[in-house]
């Protein structure tokens, strides 16, 4: 994620193809290269294909960015 402001934070969702929640959680800014963020599973995703992931984020002033992929 990137912006003009700098982004403040990025929150992380994984779901099943069904719509069900795996997990949930904020992403890690990187200490060096200051325009990247990273999130790391915790939990198993049975079924994989089909999951969606999303990622949303927000800058300083308070806006917001979605994005989300279908695996």
């Amino acid at each position: 994620a990137k912006d003009d402001f700098r982004v403040a934070s990025v929150f992380v969702s994984i779901r099943t193809a069904t719509g069900e929640l795996v997990e949930e959680g904020n992403a890690i800014l990187n200490p060096i290269h200051r325009n990247r963020w990273g999130y790391t599973t915790v939990k198993e995703n049975p079924s994989f294909a089909g999951s969606s992931i999303s990622a949303t984020a927000k800058d300083i002033p308070g806006n917001e960015g979605k994005s989300e992929i279908t695996l």
